[in-house]
């Protein structure tokens, strides 16, 4: 994604830079002829390529940054919802065990069950 945002920015710059170009040389008028508006595409051109050029070359450099953060990012989560699960997990088990001991004790002393119906 940062990589097509940057290439996304090399290519507006370039014909942003043409663009600009072309528009000084037709409002300039010590500038005539079209070897001159050549001159200045090429290098427009040959500076969209060094940046593309230094933009490639620094590529990998980003994306091993970026997965090293997302990495410890992964890891940071973990360490904080871990704990969070466990208590989850003792709360169900203790809310099962206490609905068990319930059940039983309703099961073990019918009398003072307000659940039970009786049937007529």
């Amino acid at each position: 994604m940062k990589f097509r945002n940057i290439a996304l920015g090399v290519a507006v710059g370039v014909v942003s830079g043409i663009g600009i170009a072309l528009l000084n040389n037709r409002n300039d008028e010590r500038v005539t002829g079209e070897d001159n508006v050549i001159k200045e595409i090429k290098a427009e051109i040959n500076n969209a390529k060094n940046n593309l050029m230094r933009t490639t070359k620094n590529t990998p450099e980003t994306f091993k940054t970026l997965t090293e953060e997302v990495k410890d990012l992964i890891t940071n989560f973990q360490s904080d919802i871990t704990p969070n699960i466990d208590n989850i997990k003792d709360n169900v088990d203790n809310l099962s065990n206490r609905g068990e001991s319930i059940s039983k004790h309703l099961e073990e002393n019918p009398v003072n069950n307000p659940f039970k119906f009786s049937s007529k």
